[in-house]
């Protein structure tokens, strides 16, 4: 396994959640990816704080 997904946008995951779960998926070799809704700098930067290594996002339409 090389990623595993924490989806912010369909799941239920708090940020509380996130910053528990996204050093504990790094800390297994495999890269925490962040999935936020919408395009907002403060969740991205929040999914940076926490230690995501890549982040998907859906760009303004």
């Amino acid at each position: 396994m090389q990623a595993v997904v924490i989806d912010r946008e369909h799941g239920h995951v708090d940020d509380s959640q996130m910053h528990d779960m996204v050093p504990i998926v790094a800390s297994s070799g495999v890269s925490p990816v962040v999935r936020i809704a919408g395009f907002k700098g403060s969740e991205i930067k929040r999914a940076l704080d926490a230690g995501a290594q890549y982040i998907f996002t859906q760009p303004p339409v």
